[in-house]
């Protein structure tokens, strides 16, 4: 947790009831706008003479009696009070500005603060204060990427009644090596929201104390969780529009004053887990490749096993549409006679032959196989990269070439909890070849929509390496 030597003045706000609002629309996961850096000119104040800060225009000060760029908010003692469910106008400037917000709360609430702008050059972060300095929480602009509408997106918990403080700045001012920024069109909005208390407690798995009715894809919801009592877990369930679509799960990163590790956990609507993981980013978060079932529920623990007031985050769930992602199985397919086809795309290497094809599937039970026909025009080597274990899948899994008379000519077994990368298998003489996918044996594999499998499949007359 990162804090300052100073405690922060006291500041005292009333707020409306609280409000929990709607989810947000998803644009493209980046994390930064290319146009950050410094540019325009901030215009000179020679001549305007003042006394007093009445005197100067907006997003200017009067200071030793001429109007200066800047505000008074550059400082905690000097944060602007404001409510929730108010727009509350800023301006980044002169550059490396930074203004400070204070609002009260009250402990075990979770709040959302967001920055929105017309200011193609801001691209402000925000930053959660508590009274003694420490900051709780920040966003550069969401945790999973930026979001239509808004600038920059903190969700957040107040573990104890009192006074908060938010920081807003240019990124430029907050990352080492940028270039910070303003002007004096640097104008932005800035919104705090009550976000409620979290699931009921005491929550189950058949009685979840959140819900949410996803609407469609690449929209995002959010999921509040906190463990006041040691083994306690949050629940939220998932009712979706449509199935085959990849379920995205993944929880905030910058959460400085928590001290939890949620494990997420996804079980079906017959209570059987689906896959699970360990405090996923977006960039590497948990993944349902092709949704069975429209009905999910969510279980959120510790997974250090702590609990607390510094003990709390939030999740987040993502659907994409139907068949997104690599081409799927068609049942049956556990013959090498009724093998599922690959399309193959010719890489076009500078030497040699590279061609590439993907596919992915599950195994609805403990003696289920899929097998995938792979014929090779010339003597090639097969190289698989697996891609499901990592994304929360429990199938530990067996891959086994077959020639044309249905005879294993290699077999590798992927270790548990993680994929295998490049497996460089042969090289093996032209003709007719299947790939087939089944369980480890001993793994524990009973079968179902959570033993799934994803997979680059690579003919290659060259060995790649990992």
């Amino acid at each position: 947790m990162e804090a300052n030597v100073r405690s922060f003045p006291s500041v005292s706000n009333a707020f409306p009831a609280l409000l929990l609002l709607p989810a947000l629309s998803l644009s493209a996961c980046g994390d930064r706008k290319e146009d950050s850096a410094a540019e325009g000119s901030i215009p000179d104040p020679t001549g305007q003479t003042c006394s007093d800060d009445a005197q100067c225009g907006d997003g200017t000060i009067c200071e030793a009696g001429a109007c200066e760029p800047g505000d008074r908010s550059d400082s905690p003692e000097e944060a602007i009070p404001v409510f929730y469910e108010e727009d509350n106008a800023g301006i980044i400037n002169p550059v490396g500005d930074e203004d400070w917000f204070s609002f009260s709360g009250n402990a075990g609430s979770f709040v959302r603060i967001s920055t929105a702008h017309a200011e193609s050059a801001l691209d402000t972060v925000v930053s959660l204060y508590d009274a003694q300095g420490s900051r709780l929480a920040w966003e550069d602009g969401y945790a999973g990427g930026t979001v239509s509408g808004y600038d920059s997106l903190v969700h957040a918990f107040l573990p104890v009644t009192g006074t908060y403080y938010v920081k807003v700045e240019d990124m430029g001012s907050f990352y080492d090596g940028e270039v910070p920024y303003g002007s004096d069109s640097a104008t932005y909005d800035l919104r705090i929201s009550s976000q409620g208390d979290g699931g009921d407690e005491a929550d189950s798995l058949q009685s979840a104390g959140q819900s949410h009715e996803i609407s469609g894809a690449n929209i995002f919801y959010p999921i509040a969780f906190s463990f006041p009592e040691d083994g306690d877990s949050d629940y939220c369930s998932l009712i979706l529009p449509y199935t085959d679509a990849p379920i995205y799960l993944f929880t905030m990163q910058n959460d400085d004053g928590s001290g939890a590790t949620p494990l997420l956990r996804l079980y079906d609507s017959a209570g059987t887990p689906v896959f699970d993981g360990e405090d996923p980013a977006r960039a590497d978060g948990l993944q349902l490749l092709a949704n069975q079932d429209d009905r999910y529920v969510l279980e959120i623990s510790d997974a250090s096993g702590g609990s607390g007031a510094d003990h709390w985050g939030w999740a987040f769930v993502i659907i994409g549409e139907p068949g997104d992602g690599n081409p799927r199985e068609e049942e049956p397919n556990d013959e090498i006679a009724n093998a599922d086809s690959l399309s193959f795309e010719d890489q076009e290497p500078d030497s040699g032959v590279y061609l590439s094809g993907y596919g992915q599937g599950f195994l609805s039970a403990s003696d289920d196989v899929d097998t995938w026909a792979v014929p090779l025009a010339e003597e090639l080597y097969i190289s698989i990269a697996l891609g499901a274990q990592d994304y929360g899948g429990l199938l530990q899994a067996r891959i086994e070439v077959l020639d044309a008379a249905g005879v294993a000519v290699a077999t590798v077994d992927s270790p548990a909890g993680a994929d295998e990368g490049a497996l460089n298998l042969g090289p093996f003489p032209a003709g007719d070849y299947f790939v087939r996918f089944s369980g480890v044996p001993d793994s524990g594999m009973t079968g179902g929509e959570g033993f799934f499998y994803r997979f680059g499949l690579h003919q290659s007359s060259f060995e790649f390496s990992n």
